[in-house]
């Protein structure tokens, strides 16, 4: 059998990349909002909508990605690809600690809750788009394409699958 290319899965993790820059865009915008934190009933649902792709959504591609994409590069035996996966491994990691910064901030926000201090929110909004964009882009300048080249047959039932199934759980209920 052929080499068989996961584009679609490829397509999935570009696309969600893709819908990571246009939430960052938005949040960027209300935060640049005259007046804000203070914001209308709309710009309090987009920004609900903001925080619940990142506490969901980002974060199931977060695992798609270590769950599929750098296991090839790890398993490479190639040292610029295996740095390269620890590299983006511990990105997520980052990407994570700084996300738990923020994302009380964007709840209290929502809620007319002003306790956190403006310029930490800014600042901190700044490091997470900072680490994203440079993330994303060597996923796509590298990871993904050599990635895609290492493996030669992809079981993409299973891995649609376990993709499929992980977003269906629901995720736990927070407080706050």
């Amino acid at each position: 059998m052929g080499s068989l290319i996961p584009l679609d899965m490829f397509e999935f993790l570009d696309e969600t990349h893709k819908s990571i820059q246009i939430k960052l865009q938005e949040f960027r915008a209300l935060l640049e909002t005259e007046g804000f934190p203070s914001l209308s009933r709309p710009q309090k649902a987009q920004l609900e909508s903001i925080h619940a792709f990142f506490a969901h959504d980002a974060r199931q591609h977060h695992l798609d990605e270590e769950r599929h994409v750098f296991p090839a590069l790890l398993e490479s035996q190639q040292n610029e690809l295996t740095h390269l996966a620890q590299q983006l491994r511990q990105d997520h990691g980052w990407i994570e600690e700084n996300w738990i910064e923020l994302a009380p901030q964007i709840q209290a926000t929502i809620h007319d809750n002003v306790w956190f201090d403006l310029d930490e929110l800014r600042h901190g909004f700044n490091v997470f788009e900072a680490l994203y964009a440079e993330h994303m882009a060597l996923e796509e300048s590298i990871a993904f394409p050599r990635a895609m080249s290492l493996v030669k047959d992809w079981d993409l039932l299973t891995i649609g699958r376990e993709m499929a199934q992980r977003r269906m759980l629901k995720p736990a209920v927070t407080r706050g």
